[in-house]
């Protein structure tokens, strides 16, 4: 009988517990206000995240802590910051039945494969490379670090020596 006392105290005092303990709406409510990122409250009705402002300074805080829930909904879109992701077609040549059953025609098949894949990497190195340079010009005239700089210079000497390493494999790539 003792037993089942102790126990109806402890869940009667749980459960008041439970309902005079604060929601994090009150504690924000009760929390002093603070100015940050020199911008007004953002209204209750404030999307999050909210766009960068010019100055680029951080956001405000939202009027009330969002879940996690909320915060990947309010991303289902994107970033609208980010830049668009292009989607290159891509031109695959499928092989044929012939091709498929005898095993040395599957490696000449292979290999065109492969070809086409060196051929497009070696275009598109020539493409590029141009257009990193000027972009290390750019960076040094708006004097970007070094640091930063030479990441650049990094990605532009790998791709010079991948793209200069096909060409000496395979001399039919020259254009």
């Amino acid at each position: 009988m003792k037993k089942w006392i102790a126990l109806s105290v402890i869940a009667v005092t749980g459960l008041t517990v439970w309902q005079l303990w604060p929601t994090p709406d009150a504690a924000l409510a009760d929390a002093p206000q603070t100015n940050v990122s020199r911008q007004a409250a953002a209204p209750k009705s404030a999307q999050w995240p909210l766009p960068a402002t010019s100055e680029h300074t951080m956001p405000a805080k939202p009027a009330r802590p969002i879940s996690a829930t909320e915060s990947l909904i309010a991303t289902r879109e994107g970033d609208p910051r980010s830049p668009p992701i292009v989607h290159t077609p891509v031109d695959h040549i499928a092989p044929t039945a012939a091709e498929l059953a005898d095993p040395a025609a599957y490696q000449r098949y292979e290999a065109s494969q492969n070809q086409r894949l060196y051929q497009a990497y070696v275009q598109a190195a020539n493409d590029a490379i141009p257009q990193i340079r000027s972009d290390i010009v750019k960076a040094r005239n708006m004097g970007i670090p070094e640091a930063r700089i030479a990441v650049g210079e990094e990605k532009l000497r790998r791709i010079e020596a991948m793209r200069a390493e096909l060409l000496k494999d395979h001399p039919q790539l020259h254009p």
